[in-house]
């Protein structure tokens, strides 16, 4: 076991997943298959993590009733240990998740205790210096959550790696919170479109409002650039995005997706002072660093697609597992991509692997990296 933790303020809920053949149009209905219901959200990454031989605290709230009960009995499967008791007034939240045959997902949520977490709560937590923190927009989009998380990361340690994944509400996330995390945030995890949305004209302007100072590398967690800063990040997604705003790094082609993931994930590493990951599917996923000129592709390992449900959250969980192993960060990232392409193969979005699958698809596949 390694000796840092990951500690995880997510949003575990429970997932109702269904697979149609298409999504259905407003005002109608289509038939389904499946109605499985299994924990995810927040589990999905932990799971991953934990399976990698990272010790896992999940810092997240939890309620009282059947689904609660359903992702505690997980969360022990997994090893993951619970910073509190749950909430009694209310049960964990659902989501619905629609499967088209191509593997791409939709979501409709139904917020539960996970979205009540404070300061309280947080207050449990004994965060030690080599710990890294996971922190989504999920919860920022949750006042009671954004209030708690906002105040209780500007009291972490300046050694303390922070991990930020603004998820798909990036656009709608309040802009003081946003300001804040970012602000205080080393690594930064999107895919194309969250990183477009960060990039876009909504993204803050005005830094000023945020709190927090950034945290010092600790050794040995791999190479740094000027800033000191490492990456931990999702991948998965494969929808593409029109070319970004930013300016192209040095000899990057002014068209097609592998430039535009390129191009926006220098502009948020270089406008968040941090490492930023920007996934792109079938081109894998861009590595750009404040300070470092170069952005750094690592390829997409050959998979099935069959379910891409909680496949970002495993390369996340991943990744972090392997930067508190203290991995280089390309390696950490290599082996991320490869768990992605193993998770995605399989149904359920709590489909990690462990880490001997990792090392054979790694073993037998030697993709090589690419910088712009």
């Amino acid at each position: 076991m390694m000796a840092a933790r990951l500690i995880h303020t997510g949003n575990a809920l429970v997932d109702l997943v269904v697979r149609v053949g298409s999504l259905p149009p407003r005002g109608g209905d289509v038939f389904a298959r499946g109605g499985q219901t299994m924990p995810g959200g927040g589990l999905n990454l932990a799971a991953a993590a934990a399976r990698q031989g990272l010790a896992v605290v999940y810092a997240g709230a939890h309620g009282l009733g059947p689904r609660g009960d359903l992702v505690r009995s997980a969360m022990a499967r997994e090893g993951v240990e619970l910073a509190g008791p749950p909430i009694a007034e209310v049960d964990t939240g659902l989501v619905v998740v629609m499967v088209e045959p191509d593997g791409e997902r939709t979501f409709v949520t139904v917020p539960g205790a996970e979205a009540r977490l404070d300061a309280e709560a947080l207050a449990r937590v004994a965060v030690r210096d080599d710990d890294i923190v996971y922190l989504t927009g999920y919860s920022l989009a949750h006042r009671p959550n954004r209030t708690a998380l906002v105040e209780w990361m500007a009291g972490l340690a300046p050694r303390v790696r922070l991990v930020f994944d603004p998820g798909p509400l990036a656009a709608r996330l309040a802009r003081p919170a946003l300001a804040a995390v970012t602000e205080r945030a080393d690594y930064l995890s999107a895919n194309l479109v969250e990183a477009a949305q960060l990039a876009g004209p909504a993204m803050p302007a005005d830094r000023s409002a945020a709190t927090g100072a950034k945290s010092a590398q600790p050794p040995g967690s791999g190479e740094s650039g000027p800033s000191g800063r490492r990456f931990a990040a999702r991948t998965g997604d494969a929808s593409p995005v029109g070319s970004a705003r930013a300016n192209p790094p040095p000899g990057t082609p002014q068209s097609g997706q592998a430039p535009s993931a390129a191009q926006l994930a220098r502009r948020l590493a270089d406008e968040f002072d941090l490492a930023a990951v920007v996934r792109a599917g079938a081109d894998g996923c861009f590595v750009a660093e404040s300070g470092l000129a170069r952005v750094v592709q690592l390829p997409a390992y050959p998979a099935r697609v069959v379910d891409t449900n909680g496949a970002g959250d495993t390369h996340t969980g991943v990744l972090i597992a392997g930067l508190a192993a203290g991995l280089e960060l390309t390696a950490a990232a290599r082996r991320a991509n490869a768990a992605a392409a193993l998770a995605i193969g399989v149904e359920g979005g709590a489909a990690g692997p462990g880490p001997d699958a990792v090392d054979a698809l790694l073993a037998a596949s030697d993709l090589p990296i690419r910088v712009w």
